[in-house]
């Protein structure tokens, strides 16, 4: 049993926005969407390649094949990789793979039983190993949250969640529970 996630973090975790909000699921706009970029000339066929890690966390192939059915039944070309962590961690880590043709997407697990959004929310800054942005003013305010404490740190990660909400493509799917 699960709910669907707006963010990276629960609400009880320092850096929790409440201002974001879960995207609607409309399939017949992503459709449409889809439509329209390729009428633009956008080929909606390149390869999109789901790469999970094995035994990541229960029901992870399942999970995988659930997101590709729902990518190719607006019109584009997904498909699952499912690799060792070894092989994994050459997607997630710097330097990244680029092997595969096409887009690839990163089907992952994330836990923050610390309680601390620097656990969630550093993968925003560049010039670390596991960066998901090449973005200054993320890589700054990540920075910046990371050297306040209380109250001051929370609002310093709410801030980053919510620029992180509408610049990047990290799509919280669900939460278990």
């Amino acid at each position: 049993v699960g709910a669907q996630a707006s963010q990276m973090v629960l609400k009880d975790v320092s850096g929790f926005n409440p201002n974001i909000k879960p995207p609607v699921y409309n399939i017949a706009k992503a459709r449409a969407l889809v439509a329209m970029a390729a009428a633009a000339g956008v080929d909606v066929k390149e390869p999109i390649t789901l790469v999970a890690r094995k035994g990541t966390y229960s029901g992870v192939d399942l999970q995988v094949q659930v997101i590709q059915e729902a990518l190719n039944s607006i019109g584009l070309n997904a498909r699952v990789q499912l690799t060792e962590p070894a092989v994994f961690n050459t997607y997630s880590r710097s330097p990244f793979n680029r092997s595969q043709p096409g887009s690839t997407i990163l089907v992952l697990k994330h836990g923050n039983q610390a309680g601390d959004g620097s656990f969630s929310y550093r993968i925003y800054a560049s010039g670390i190993d596991v960066s998901y942005a090449n973005d200054p003013k993320s890589t700054d305010m990540v920075n910046k949250a990371m050297s306040l404490t209380g109250t001051k740190r929370a609002q310093a990660f709410e801030e980053l969640a919510a620029y992180a909400a509408n610049q990047f493509w990290t799509m919280p799917v669900v939460r278990l529970g």
